[in-house]
């Protein structure tokens, strides 16, 4: 069995190379933990079964498991309102419940989205305190509380703060009291502060364009939806207590509750429980939940029938922990392992050692409908295809072989095809998430700038305290927040329009001129900003 998943992991980079922690669990055992790659470059410093990784949202199941236990001591309910907790909460003018919050059932916009929408990203500093000020500046939610299932980090950024608000200690305090410390998890904390130096940690890493990897530091100082230090050896402890629950009363009530599915206010069931995500791999119940923040990525999958779990924590943020723990799961499961090629952009980017001529490159290139707003282009440059995803962004492919390209900080698979009547008239796009059948469409480069001009202007949202700066080059309508670089905006309509960040529509006055546009980004609905 070792030996079948060295194999697996033969296509990872043997040297100076961030990696992985592996671990199997079978029947309440360890029957497998292996190691592979770096969790320090600089110090040259491999990882083991005590290196500290940061899970990203794997973590939200341990905020729910102290929401868990408060409720089974009878100081927590799931139909209390969140506003007794939080103060200066709006009232939406429906119920919000524990329960909407644990369910991401809320409606709430996702914190991360509205700070990214203020031109903040992962490397800005702020802390809890300014992203619940975010919060309560949002006068109306992204829809009716229990209506849907949206996922927003707000939910369980709020249930950290409710744990604190109850418990009287802080989520830290709590968690390790009441989980780390009776399951022995003495290497796990919410790291609630990013200067802390936390012993055996590893290093965060993404692909370097120009080969090699960078370090990623975040200064992000809020934890519940995230913000969780573990080890591998910590988090099979964890899993173990899924069957024999050590935790409060260690009554298996408590790991009843937290696979128990939630619903909608039209009593339908769907897969998502306490912090965990609930479904099935091929035919096969699972509870799971992945993570990815900071250069960091990480994996629990459980099946909880076959009393079989496998944990991946990674320190490169390109390799794909769930399809690695999948692929893993299949061999324990006695089935064949599924094709690894989801994962093997995860190496660093190095110079192309594959040559293709410019005459085929050129066949690649041109638009492919992936059924967004705005179509994918690829385009060639200096010998190199590159590949324009969104408005503006864009991203260089490694040839792998004639047809094939990857492109490794966003872990994606390009395979153009050929049939009859075409040499290329269509592309698969894969990422670890997808597989799209992408046609080829025609690109319209012209730019109407005298069409464009109406919609410039400065613009300012009351809720985000931002000012939107829009104006035209001759690449296009162009977006700027604060001193960031800006940005293409796609008119794909008359007042509509798609970015990098969301999709826009623009309203007017009576006299035709531009007003304000609203803006949607899936996470963050109905933002208005107002033309100065």
């Amino acid at each position: 069995m070792k030996t079948f998943i060295d194999q697996l992991f033969a296509q990872l980079p043997t040297q100076n190379a961030p990696g992985l922690a592996l671990a199997v669990v079978q029947k309440g055992k360890c029957v497998l933990q292996q190691n592979y790659g770096l969790a320090n470059l600089a110090e040259n410093t491999a990882i083991n079964s005590s290196t500290v990784f940061d899970i990203g949202s794997t973590a939200k199941q341990f905020t729910a498991a102290c929401v868990a236990l408060l409720i089974e001591n009878g100081d927590l309910n799931l139909e209390d309102n969140v506003q007794t907790f939080v103060s200066n909460l709006p009232d939406y003018g429906y119920p919000l419940q524990i329960k909407h919050l644990i369910y991401h059932t809320s409606g709430l916009k996702d914190y991360l989205e509205l700070a990214y929408l203020r031109g903040m990203d992962e490397h800005a500093y702020y802390n809890t305190a300014y992203a619940l000020q975010l919060l309560l500046h949002q006068p109306d939610l992204n829809f009716v509380p229990g209506d849907e299932e949206r996922y927003s980090n707000s939910n369980y950024l709020l249930l950290g703060h409710i744990v604190t608000q109850v418990s009287g200690q802080s989520l830290r305090e709590f968690a390790h009291q009441h989980i780390f410390e009776p399951l022995g998890m003495h290497n796990t904390h919410f790291h609630d502060s990013f200067a802390e130096i936390t012993p055996h940690k590893a290093v965060g890493y993404l692909p370097d364009p120009k080969g090699g990897y960078q370090e990623f530091t975040s200064k992000i100082d809020v934890v519940g939806d995230g913000g969780l230090y573990t080890t591998i050896e910590d988090l099979t402890r964890w899993d173990q207590n899924f069957y024999d629950n050590q935790l409060g009363k260690q009554n298996p009530d408590l790991i009843k509750l937290m696979g128990t599915p939630g619903r909608l206010n039209d009593d339908t069931a769907f897969e998502y429980g306490f912090g965990l995500i609930l479904g099935n791999h091929q035919g096969k119940t699972v509870q799971r939940h992945g993570g990815a923040f900071a250069g960091y990525c990480a994996e629990l999958l459980r099946f909880p029938k076959e009393k079989l779990s496998v944990i991946v924590l990674a320190n490169l943020a390109t390799l794909s922990p769930w399809t690695i723990a999948e692929q893993v799961a299949e061999v324990f499961l006695g089935n064949a392992p599924l094709p690894s090629v989801a994962w093997a952009p995860a190496h660093a980017p190095t110079s192309p050692s594959l040559q293709l001529s410019k005459e085929l490159l050129t066949q690649y290139t041109g638009g492919y409908d992936l059924g967004a707003a705005t179509p994918l282009e690829v385009i060639q440059e200096a010998g190199q295809l590159l590949l324009k995803y969104g408005a503006e962004d864009i991203l260089q492919l490694t040839p792998q072989a004639e047809g094939i390209f990857t492109e490794p900080e966003y872990n994606i698979v390009i395979e153009f095809k050929q049939s009859k009547g075409a040499r290329v008239p269509f592309m698969v796009f894969r990422t670890p998430d997808q597989e799209i059948i992408a046609a080829k469409v025609p690109i319209n480069h012209h730019v109407d700038i005298e069409g464009l001009k109406p919609y410039t202007g400065s613009y300012y949202c009351a809720t985000l305290k931002v000012v939107y700066d829009l104006f035209v080059t001759e690449k296009g309508l162009q977006l700027s927040i604060d001193f960031n670089p800006p940005f293409l905006l796609h008119i794909t309509d008359t007042d509509f329009a798609e970015g990098k960040i969301g999709s826009f529509r623009f309203f007017r006055n009576n006299d035709r001129s531009i007003r304000e546009f609203t803006l949607n980004t899936g996470r963050a609905d109905y933002l208005q900003f107002i033309k100065l």
